[in-house]
């Protein structure tokens, strides 16, 4: 994509109508991205409970430690049993703070970074993350966790 003439606004197409808003779920640990899923709307306490309870619990085994931030949709009863049920711990981050959030860190490689990849993306949000969620190697995600005290 190439800049716009010094002093005129970059312009580029969007889409026009309804914005649609793809939410990425997923586990970190020190060997990768786990439990990873893609929804076609914003989360919510229904979708994250089902996450938790279709998916994440199958990735835990006795002993883990489950992280999570502070959105509201983490904070439910069935949430909380559920990882207790498979002999996990759940611990809640600090207030919210980019900087001690690793997994914003590891999400920020799975974006789209140039347009041809954002229409991919948009037509295939899957495969884009399928593909993206396997790039990010152990090594980084040992630079995620370990400043943080993970």
């Amino acid at each position: 994509m190439a800049a716009p003439p010094r002093g005129e606004r970059l312009r580029i197409g969007v889409p026009f109508g309804h914005w649609k808003t793809t939410t990425f779920v997923a586990g970190l640990r020190l060997s990768g991205i786990v439990a990873p899923m893609v929804l076609d709307a914003p989360i919510n306490q229904r979708a994250f409970d089902a996450y938790v309870d279709q998916i994440l619990v199958h990735e835990l085994k006795p002993g883990d430690i489950v992280i999570m931030d502070n959105l509201s949709s983490h904070k439910s009863p069935a949430v909380r049993t559920a990882i207790k049920a498979a002999g996990a711990e759940l611990r809640f981050l600090p207030p919210y703070s980019p900087d001690s959030n690793p997994i914003e860190n590891a999400f920020a490689k799975l974006k789209p970074p140039a347009p041809k990849s954002r229409r991919t993306h948009r037509r295939r949000p899957l495969a884009h993350h399928r593909l993206a969620h396997r790039s990010i190697h152990t090594s980084r995600m040992r630079k995620l966790l370990h400043p943080r005290r993970i």
